[in-house]
């Protein structure tokens, strides 16, 4: 388990009003507090020794923000070293990373007496509230990409008095949401309590006496409902690329394949290694956010390389990931097919990628944002599901076209 798994399950007790220092399971009493302090000060201790994080930063914040909610004292050290972290003028922290860390600071700033740690929070907390309200104006109310949203918007709703006396513009910030079709269960986690104004920092604020009595609902059987996944899709010709010239024997092999219009580049892998397995052979694990690529023609991404797998389109990277097949648009057709070359990069602490509407992105490193995910996932791909990577564009009133779209996939440090 790392921290952040410990730290989501602490979150989860204390939202059910469940003591998280008294786990009962297999016959044994666990003290989660007690693992998740350890934990933590294992990240730090690396942090301070090396300059990063066991983990990732993503993590340390949501570890910072269960010991705070927690009460159990151990949340100012981490919580001094995540400012510091956000005032580096060298740190270029995605928008879930310094989102989550802002959650975790504005729950330390509440409850420290310490003078010096209180500046140093808020100048912080002023920092990134700021930051926020500048993308989501740049942005035309989008903060980071969709999947940063949820996130973004409960730092915001919890860092109100950092940023007064400046206005936020919150109406158009959720009419961004409220336009996308959310399908991932995470992604859902995070925005609702936004939409609701709320914030993780209300996890422990629950008055569990009053709903200790409480009978659960009875619940509405749900029928499946026919969308705009049963349409028939015309076919989408894909050109689907692998590169690597980092590590070991360096390869470039491409294939050809045609899947249905709305497939996802998880589909397209899959067609190409049906094609042909010892070429383009790949192997995923499940986490929180849905399957991750880990590995691609028998290369893996590399926790002491900090190495990854990265998708792009058109030289960009991916703005969502790849499993789940949604079409683009309103009434469009889909067009052409998708170009996927992957490659092999190195990848630098705290560095994220600009995120476009393009395409989405998928890599491997040592520097996870979803604390959930192996050391080796991206610091920015819990944001970027790989199930969600759609394989075409629909254009309204376009009709189907032979011309490929390029979306490269490569293995980077």
């Amino acid at each position: 388990m790392t921290s952040g798994q410990a730290a989501l399950h602490v979150l989860a007790l204390l939202s059910s009003c469940q003591d998280p220092r008294s786990v009962h399971a297999l016959d044994q009493t666990l003290d989660l507090i007690s693992v998740l302090q350890e934990k933590t000060d294992e990240e730090l201790a690396k942090l301070e020794a090396e300059g990063v994080p066991k983990t990732t930063l993503f993590s340390m914040g949501l570890d910072t923000l269960a010991l705070c909610l927690a009460k159990a004292g151990g949340a100012q050290g981490p919580s001094v070293a995540l400012a510091r972290q956000v005032l580096s003028p060298e740190s270029h922290l995605s928008v879930d990373t310094r989102a989550m860390v802002a959650l975790a600071l504005a729950c330390v700033h509440n409850y420290t007496e310490l003078q010096d740690v209180r500046e140093l929070l808020r100048e912080a907390l002023w920092t990134v509230s700021n930051s926020f309200l500048d993308e989501q104006k740049e942005g035309n109310g989008m903060i980071g990409n969709i999947y940063s949203m949820g996130l973004a918007l409960q730092a915001l709703e919890a860092t109100r008095k950092f940023y007064a006396p400046r206005k936020w513009d919150c109406a158009q910030a959720f009419s961004v949401v409220y336009a996308h079709d959310y399908q991932q269960p995470m992604a859902i986690a995070q925005v609702l309590p936004a939409l609701v104004g709320r914030s993780y920092l209300d996890a422990a604020g629950l008055d569990c006496a009053a709903t200790k009595d409480m009978s659960p609902r009875q619940h509405r059987p749900v029928f499946p409902m026919m969308g705009r996944r049963g349409l028939f899709k015309p076919p989408v010709h894909v050109t689907y690329t692998i590169t690597n010239t980092l590590r070991g024997t360096h390869f470039n092999c491409s294939t050809s394949v045609v899947v249905r219009g709305g497939s996802t580049l998880l589909q397209v892998m899959e067609a190409a290694a049906e094609k042909n397995a010892e070429t383009f052979s790949f192997t995923t694990e499940q986490t929180s956010w849905g399957p991750y690529v880990t590995s691609i023609h028998g290369l893996a991404g590399s926790t002491e390389d900090r190495t990854y797998w990265q998708f792009l389109s058109a030289g960009k990277p991916l703005d969502e990931g790849g499993g789940e097949a949604q079409g683009w648009g309103r009434g469009g057709a889909c067009g052409g097919g998708l170009h996927a070359p992957a490659s092999l990069i190195p990848l630098l602490q705290g560095l994220a990628p600009t995120n476009h509407t393009t395409g989405s992105t998928s890599r491997l490193s040592s520097a996870p944002t979803d604390a959930t995910k192996t050391p080796r996932t991206p610091p920015w791909s819990n944001k970027l599901p790989f199930q969600h990577v759609h394989l075409c564009v629909c254009v309204p009133g376009r009709k189907h076209s032979s011309h490929p779209f390029h979306l490269p996939s490569r293995l980077i440090p």
